[in-house]
């Protein structure tokens, strides 16, 4: 990575394009592993990681958080 781009490895991807755009770096492509949304109800994706993809900007890889039901049950 270049001095003036963060690492975000490990922020949610909301807050790591954010950080990114900060620092005016683009995000090229979002890679997904993992579950879909549609087998994850209210999953967050987080950045597990990140590689630089030409000139100013970035390929994120990002998975969902996981949650069994009974976590997700106490947490509401």
């Amino acid at each position: 990575m270049s001095v003036g781009c963060p690492d975000t490895t490990g922020h949610t991807l909301e807050r790591a394009q954010e950080l990114l755009r900060e620092t005016g770096v683009g995000v090229s492509d979002v890679l997904r592993v993992g579950p879909t949304e549609e087998h994850c109800e209210g999953v967050r994706r987080f950045v597990i990681r990140q590689r630089e993809a030409g000139e100013g900007a970035v390929e994120l890889t990002v998975a969902g958080e996981w949650r069994s039901p009974v976590a997700r049950e106490m947490s509401e």
